[in-house]
């Protein structure tokens, strides 16, 4: 039937059938696309499902307030730390928490749209009005110090004044800027501080000087010591003249020739003569033999035998004596000194002129 129609109508019967089999293509496409559609819209709507059951930690649960896990969260009362103090724009409002210790190391979560209702947030617990007037703070979360939500504060209003002056005739206006304003220093600390500051100069100008002059001497050659026989012999000439024969103090005298030549002999053949007595003395001279001859040890000897005999028995020798022996401490000095030290001209001590003066009982 179909065959004789298309004779008819002069259509051709195989390009009719290839039409109908275009046609049927087509319809089927079209399925297809609304299946796939669909099957995206399903895939979707269980990714938001999944998301919403899962949400993003990092993601602040206060920028969606209605979020039902945000609204699960325990809360929390804030209340400012100094409730009766009057608060500006601007102002730090320190928070505290009830009970307290759920606000120990807690950090408030920051959100878009704190700012639009008039308040920033600061560090910890601090927030800071920007707006006066009533203003509600809302429900913020609470993050510890890992960073995890665990509890959200309660809604809290406080009221803000402004910091411009209600007397001020523009108040949009800044105020004009100031000229700098001398502040006077007062006169009691001027001259204790400069006191202080002459006096570190002073001392710091004093070690400075002597730092140089230390450097200075060290520079310097050393001066040549003294040779040891003069100062020796110094020390007989002063024990002479201390006047001790005319008070009759001659232990003292004849202690004082033994201890002068003690240390002479000690210093000059190096060793510990103070602390030895005559005899040991004496041995330790003959140890150190080719330094001092027979006839000077005999001398040295017969001397200190002399001394002793004052020394330790209440035996009163004469002035002369006393003075003999002070002439014989020095001979030995002198002979018996180091051979690179120049030999002295002149004696100290004219002592034929002490023993006069001894004899005659004048100082």
């Amino acid at each position: 039937m179909a065959t004789r129609w298309c004779g008819i109508f002069g259509q051709d019967p195989a390009k009719e059938n290839k039409s109908s089999v275009l046609r049927a293509q087509a319809k089927n496409l079209r399925v297809l696309g609304l299946l796939c559609t669909c099957a995206l819209s399903l895939s979707a709507a269980q990714v938001s499902m999944v998301y919403a059951q899962d949400p993003d930690p990092n993601q602040s649960p206060s920028s969606a307030p209605a979020d039902a896990t945000f609204l699960a969260l325990p809360t929390v009362n804030v209340q400012p730390m100094e409730a009766a103090k009057t608060y500006f724009v601007g102002d730090r409002v320190v928070l505290r928490t009830e009970p307290a210790e759920v606000g120990d190391q807690m950090q408030l979560v920051p959100n878009d749209q704190l700012f639009d209702q008039g308040w920033t947030i600061g560090a910890g617990l601090v927030v800071v009005p920007i707006k006066t007037g009533q203003l509600t703070l809302p429900s913020i979360g609470l993050k510890n110090t890992q960073g995890q939500l665990v509890a959200r504060t309660n809604p809290m209003t406080l009221q803000v004044q402004s910091a411009i002056n209600k007397d001020d005739p523009k108040p949009q206006e800044p105020a004009a800027v100031q000229p700098p304003v001398r502040v006077g220093f007062p006169l009691l600390w001027t001259i204790i501080i400069s006191v202080l500051a002459l006096a570190l100069i002073t001392v710091l100008g004093v070690w400075l000087f002597r730092r140089i002059q230390a450097v200075r001497r060290s520079r310097m050659p050393p001066k040549p010591e003294r040779p040891l026989h003069e100062s020796i012999l110094d020390e007989l000439s002063a024990l002479a003249t201390r006047g001790l024969l005319q008070k009759g103090e001659y232990k003292k005298y004849y202690f004082g020739i033994s201890e002068i030549l003690k240390k002479y002999f000690g210093r000059r053949f190096d060793f510990d003569a103070l602390e030895s007595t005559s005899a040991e003395l004496m041995h330790s001279l003959r140890e150190r033999a080719g330094l001092l001859s027979a006839a000077q040890l005999d001398s040295i000897s017969e001397l200190f035998e002399r001394l002793d005999i004052v020394k330790f028995t209440d035996h009163q020798p004469s002035e002369s004596d006393a003075v003999s022996c002070l002439e014989q401490a020095r001979k030995i000095v002198e002979e018996t000194r180091a051979r690179t030290e120049p030999a002295l001209n002149q004696p100290l001590v004219d002592y034929s002129k002490l023993s006069q003066s001894v004899e005659r009982g004048q100082p």
